[in-house]
């Protein structure tokens, strides 16, 4: 998540600009150049002005136009997180840090969990305007570990967004179990699961997420959400543990999950295991174009909407072009300064500045030559 530091007092508050708020002031982070005295009845005053109070926060110029209206942020003795970027597409409530795998290439290894991160996940809730109709996603660790207290959260979300966009990040193990899939059910959610899908074989599967018995969990997780009419995602990682398969594994996932609402491919972020174990699973998304590209063709053919995502388009074969998303969050997205070159940029997703250790070494600008 995008963040200042600095040296506050711990505290979660709405942005805002506006003074003509009369009600719950003490919830509201005040953005303002010019403090005046009754300024003092904000939660904080985020101002380039050098002045001392007690929920005075001065920052500098440029991290004063880094905040904008109802964005959502945490105070702290280490500086400024921002847990809700308003204006964003990509903001998530994460709920734990827990998980039922150990995936070798995963970004945000588990721990044990810790109720701090439901507690700011349903305080940034209350705080967001019910006006706001972007997407919203749900995440961990797996956050349907959580059981009850997770259902009870997606039903708040839903309670009070009755329309956005609802997606929550999972390895799908949960809803193998028939009484948690029938509670998840009632809530009618009309939301999306996206699930980690690894391999086409228990085997291949199971020895990436370092868990025995995790794919045939997986597998009956979506088939009981399929059997309970919801919306599946799956979402397959490429490494070099499983790039080989991506062609068998698109055959299998139309043959055994035609159902599913979207599949997405995805590139690596190599920070956390990922960083870790980089020597096992490291693979450059050129040396797997061939197969990458006969994977989204098989599904392309077969009518199943299908995506890459965290692949810079020239790394691509060019017929994957038109299924790439500009998937990665702003927060950690960039490009490389040779990318201002590229007559694509504005269409490509970049690379992740948490992969700084591992850059791609081949990427170059694309030049499309006009008429």
């Amino acid at each position: 998540m995008k963040r200042i530091n600095g040296n506050y007092k711990h505290d979660i508050l709405r942005v805002s600009t506006r003074r003509n708020q009369i009600f719950n002031r003490k919830q509201l982070a005040l953005l303002t150049r010019k403090v005046y005295v009754y300024d003092k009845m904000y939660g904080a005053v985020i101002t380039t002005s050098n002045i001392k109070g007690s929920n005075i926060i001065n920052v500098s110029e440029d991290d004063f136009n880094k905040f904008a209206e109802n964005d959502i942020i945490e105070t702290s003795d280490t500086g400024i997180s921002f847990l809700w970027e308003y204006e964003n597409d990509d903001n998530c409530f994460f709920l734990t840090e827990s998980c039922s795998c150990n995936c070798i290439m995963c970004p945000q290894p588990p721990k044990p969990h810790n109720k701090e991160h439901l507690i700011r996940a349903q305080k940034v809730l209350s705080l967001i305007p019910s006006k706001y109709d972007k997407s919203i996603c749900v995440t961990g660790g797996e956050p349907t570990l959580l059981g009850d207290d997770y259902l009870t959260f997606m039903a708040n979300i839903r309670n009070k967004f009755k329309d956005n966009f609802l997606i929550t990040l999972t390895n799908g193990k949960s809803f193998s179990n028939l009484e948690f899939l029938n509670k998840f059910h009632r809530l009618q959610l009309n939301s999306v699961l996206a699930i980690s899908f690894c391999a086409d074989v228990d085997v291949v599967h199971d020895g990436i997420v370092r868990t025995k018995g995790s794919f045939h969990k997986t597998e009956e997780g979506i088939y009981n959400l399929a059997k309970a009419n919801e919306a599946i995602e799956l979402r397959v990682v490429v490494s070099k543990l499983n790039y080989q398969r991506l062609p068998q594994i698109a055959e299998y996932i139309y043959r055994n999950f035609p159902f599913v609402y979207h599949v997405a491919f995805m590139g690596l972020e190599y920070t956390g295991y990922a960083d870790k174990n980089y020597e096992m699973i490291a693979i450059n998304p050129i040396e797997y174009k061939k197969e990458l590209k006969e994977a989204v063709q098989i599904l392309d053919r077969f009518g199943i909407n299908v995506s890459v995502y965290n692949i810079p388009l020239c790394l691509l074969d060019k017929h994957l072009h038109k299924f790439a998303e500009q998937s990665i969050s702003l927060w950690k997205n960039d490009y490389n300064d040779i990318c201002k070159d590229c007559n694509l940029k504005n269409k490509c997703c970049g690379v992740f500045t948490t992969s700084d250790k591992h850059p791609y070494l081949n990427i170059n600008p694309i030049k499309i030559e006009r008429n």
